[in-house]
């Protein structure tokens, strides 16, 4: 559950710091699209969710986790659903030194998102996503010691 641990404080660190005129900045700059991957996000209510889905889903992310003069300021953060945010983080394993992170912080948050798109996702959605992006998830996976098989068995609910 370590990498729980890290997620939880990468996104304390993250929700406190895009709070704010930055974060609304952020959000109309998106216009409702996700800046990851350009899928429509609905605005329900006081959130933006994914298209048809009844789960937030979206996030306002740092692209540059240092913390400098940059951190707060609109063009370091980005607009994502939760699979942008997650391939964000497994994108950078092994070079989370180039987003400001350690490895075990990003690695962390990489796997608590990947963790939250197991249990939420719907699983044809789901395993579209992963294998669109099966070589950066497999690498994600084995930082873990996990498998795609064993890890959907414990945690995602079309698996129960």
């Amino acid at each position: 559950m370590l990498y729980a641990l890290g997620a939880y404080l990468i996104l304390e660190i993250s929700l406190g710091a895009a709070n704010g005129k930055a974060r609304k900045k952020v959000k109309r700059r998106a216009n409702g699209k996700c800046e990851g991957c350009d899928r429509q996000l609905e605005k329900i209510g006081s959130r933006w969710q994914r298209h048809n889905k009844g789960k937030a889903v979206n996030v306002v992310g740092h692209l540059n986790h240092a913390n400098d003069e940059r951190y707060h300021d609109a063009d370091n953060l980005r607009h994502f659903c939760r699979f942008c945010e997650a391939l964000y983080h497994a994108k950078h394993i092994g070079q989370a030194h180039l987003i400001g992170l350690t490895e075990i912080d990003n690695s962390s948050a990489a796997m608590a998102w990947f963790t939250v798109l197991v249990r939420e996702s719907p699983r044809k959605e789901f395993m579209d996503f992963y294998r669109e992006n099966k070589p950066v998830l497999d690498t994600l996976l084995a930082q873990f010691k996990k498998d795609l098989e064993s890890f959907t068995e414990k945690h995602a609910y079309w698996r129960r």
